[in-house]
């Protein structure tokens, strides 16, 4: 058994064979707390959104970002989840399982207790809401049919997030320019900001960076969204601007040699 399984980012969904497509959704996506002399609490909201009443179940796994993807759950008996700031051992629901009539919306209690000699740092789960479908027997199972996933952050002592935009580069297969942003603080960040793409002194396209998470010590390649870029010509170009976060900003300014591109490889990256 695998020990990664990617999902998107901030939502991971498993389907069964029987492509049944869940209705309970959980809010809001991304939940932020800090402890206080080693607890933490705060509530989740499990929305049925379709015309059945549901039985679900509240349960959470590791998790990490890849650097030029999406979350990433980590199996629990994996050796990676030794590296992944894991809050899963400290986490409980109340109540964990419930049921859900046709369009209600409830809310659901965490309470994260940390262990004393715990290391000062930023711990992280996500949540999942899964849908608990009657067996043939009438006896009450697990019938896999999809996920939805919540990432929960809960931070133990003092931290910050310090993000640097560490450089950029063109990425031939999705005909992507992309922004190279390190976090070497001890918390999560998710960083706002603008750029200006110019060549020998000329601006040929600016744009807003996109917020996605940087996790505490990780990187991640963040998008920037470049209309007609078939048109750019091949060069040396540079890249500046402003990233955001959490009150923070900080101007950067990085080279980025963007290549000639043919016509083949423009009609692959249109592929769906």
């Amino acid at each position: 058994m695998p020990a990664f399984a990617v999902c998107a980012a901030g939502v991971a969904m498993l389907t069964s064979h029987r492509s049944v497509v869940a209705q309970v959704g959980l809010s809001p996506l991304i939940l932020q707390e800090s402890a206080q002399r080693g607890q933490s609490s705060g509530f989740v909201n499990l929305i049925n959104g379709g015309s059945e009443e549901q039985r679900v179940r509240l349960y959470a796994e590791p998790f990490t970002y890849a650097a030029d993807g999406g979350l990433v759950t980590i199996e629990s008996e994996a050796v990676e989840v030794e590296n992944a700031a894991n809050l899963v051992p400290y986490l409980q629901f109340s109540p964990r399982e419930l049921v859900l009539a046709p369009g209600q919306r409830r809310r659901v209690r965490y309470v994260v207790r940390f262990a004393p000699d715990l290391p000062e740092a930023e711990y992280r789960a996500v949540l999942f809401v899964e849908p608990l479908k009657a067996t043939a027997s009438g006896q009450q199972g697990v019938g896999i049919i999809a996920r939805v996933g919540a990432t929960l952050y809960v931070q133990n002592g003092d931290a910050t997030a310090a993000l640097e935009a560490a450089s950029a580069r063109w990425q031939g297969e999705k005909q992507q320019l992309q922004l190279q942003v390190q976090n070497s603080g001890g918390v999560m960040a998710r960083p706002v900001g603008n750029w200006q793409l110019s060549l020998a002194g000329a601006e040929v396209a600016k744009g807003e960076v996109l917020s996605m998470t940087v996790l505490a010590g990780h990187e991640r390649f963040i998008p920037l969204p470049l209309e007609n870029s078939d048109k750019l010509q091949p060069g040396e170009y540079q890249l500046t601007g402003v990233l955001g976060w959490q009150g923070q900003q900080q101007p950067f300014a990085v080279d980025v040699e963007i290549p000639t591109v043919s016509a083949s490889t423009r009609s692959a990256a249109q592929q769906p």
